[in-house]
């Protein structure tokens, strides 16, 4: 198996309409994404805005395309604009993505 296939190895990519009419396209971190997430973190000074900020450069970076829209400045400004709750529900289908994630690597240890 070539590095950039190993690199993939137990990438977890899937579409789901998390709430009518939003429709997601996300793929799981790679340690670079993971990078540019934290630097996010390291800007503001007060804690109240770290998190929002974190989970908007991570759902961010972990997003594909939105309604098939994968302009990247779209996603972002997106994340910036939408309500907590629909940013939730899109969380929770990342989290899931993870667990999907973990289960393979699990298997892959197996093997």
């Amino acid at each position: 198996m070539d590095l950039k296939s190993l690199a993939q190895l137990g990438r977890i990519e899937e579409e789901r309409e998390v709430l009518k009419g939003v429709k997601i396209k996300m793929h799981t971190l790679s340690v670079t994404d993971q990078e540019e997430v934290t630097k996010v973190i390291e800007k503001p000074e007060d804690t109240i805005t770290k998190y929002p900020a974190l989970l908007r450069s991570f759902l961010t970076r972990a997003t594909i395309s939105i309604n098939d829209e994968t302009d990247s400045k779209g996603i972002e400004q997106f994340y910036k604009e939408a309500q907590f709750e629909i940013v939730k529900e899109i969380y929770i289908f990342y989290l899931e993505l993870e667990k999907k994630q973990l289960s393979v690597l699990e298997e892959l240890k197996k093997k």
